[in-house]
């Protein structure tokens, strides 16, 4: 895939070359798309779809820079939680109109989340990249979507995917903004399926113990460990609605996790915790300033643009129903077994062979 700008005309353009069948995927889900309002949602903007000397171009509308790069240009700092705020809840918005339309983006990460236009319009980002969106239903088990550090674990388990499988890869993309890096590594070849103890006592062997970052977090709540530390009360406050929301977009069960309506809904969106008159708090104030952006609306005024389903409507409106769902990996079979056979050991622990990889989940932390 190969980028690049026509400044004559001031459109951003994608050519995709071999990859044809992806292009014309991303016509076919743009199409689709082409009823919601896209600036509203957080979407990108298509103009025109063409072939050209057997290669395909899409054009669409030119924006500034994807979070990857702009994290980078950093040099790698992590984000203020209040821009994070900002983004996430532009990202809820875009997963519950794609959703309103039976459809998942399939490919999420900060590659595909381009900011607008950062010295205009700070942290107004839109969703890219269609090639992969479809319906979940379309989806056969066992098939490899996603990049592979922000792969759901059903995908990686082969068991069927629903739209719930974008909200586990945004909440590595928030994990991303909050740490400065990528939760898990792109690049890892080595798979763990025995803790280093357990090893150790089968073979006798003496593990060392791993140096990296990521290898350092027990549980979700060690990522604050990592970040600057919170030197006030609205602050911690903050930090601890924050670290709730991403074990809910963490949740590895994906029936428990929690959906785009709800998240818009979520303490650390609303700063239903921070102090109601923000004269009174610097950190409120801020946080109520960047968040400009994108108004907090009532939220049955932020999706009725857009939304053409009652089911999302009754969504915004359940509390506690979590409990109530079932477990996804009670109720499927693993209908595309891969070898070895995937196992499920306890209520935090999955250990699972995907078609490519293997990797062990563990995932251990006290649910909000």
């Amino acid at each position: 895939s190969r980028n690049f700008k026509n400044i004559n005309k001031g459109k951003f353009h994608t050519e995709k070359g071999e990859y044809n069948k992806f292009a014309w995927n991303e016509a076919a889900a743009v199409k689709e798309l082409s009823v919601l309002d896209r600036d509203r949602c957080n979407l990108v903007k298509y103009y025109e779809v063409f072939e050209y000397k057997h290669r395909t171009f899409i054009s669409m509308e030119m924006l500034d820079i994807s979070l990857h790069d702009f994290v980078i240009k950093r040099s790698r700092g992590p984000l203020a939680l209040c821009d994070i705020r900002v983004i996430l809840k532009q990202m809820f918005v875009a997963l519950t109109a794609l959703k309103s339309r039976g459809m998942m983006h399939a490919d999420i990460k900060p590659d595909n989340i381009m900011l607008v236009n950062q010295s205009q319009q700070p942290y107004k980002v839109k969703l890219i990249d269609f090639g992969f969106a479809t319906s979940p239903a379309k989806i056969p088990p066992g098939t490899i979507i996603q990049a592979l550090s922000y792969r759901a674990p059903e995908v990686m388990l082969g068991i069927p995917v629903t739209e719930s499988a974008d909200m586990w890869t945004l909440g590595c993309v928030a994990a991303f903004l909050y740490l400065g890096h990528h939760l898990k590594g792109i690049i890892e070849r080595t798979w763990v399926l025995k803790t280093p103890a357990q090893y150790s006592a089968s073979t006798g062997t003496v593990i060392k113990q791993s140096t990296t970052i990521t290898d350092k977090y027990a549980c979700i709540d060690d990522l604050a460990k990592h970040h600057p530390q919170p030197n006030t009360e609205s602050k911690v406050k903050d930090t601890a609605a924050f670290l709730s929301l991403l074990k809910w977009m963490l949740c590895v069960d994906p029936v428990k996790r929690i959906t785009p309506v709800e998240g818009l809904g979520h303490r650390f969106i609303t700063m239903k915790h921070l102090p109601e008159d923000p004269a009174v708090d610097c950190y409120t104030k801020s946080s109520c300033t960047s968040m400009e952006v994108c108004p907090l609306l009532s939220l049955e005024n932020e999706i009725d643009s857009f939304v053409t389903t009652s089911e999302i409507k009754r969504n915004s409106q359940q509390s506690g129903g979590r409990s109530r769902r079932a477990s996804t990996f009670n109720n499927w079979s693993f209908s595309c077994p891969p070898l070895p056979k995937c196992l499920l050991t306890g209520d935090h622990q999955i250990v699972g062979v995907s078609f490519l990889y293997c990797r062990v989940f563990t995932l251990q932390y006290k649910m909000p």
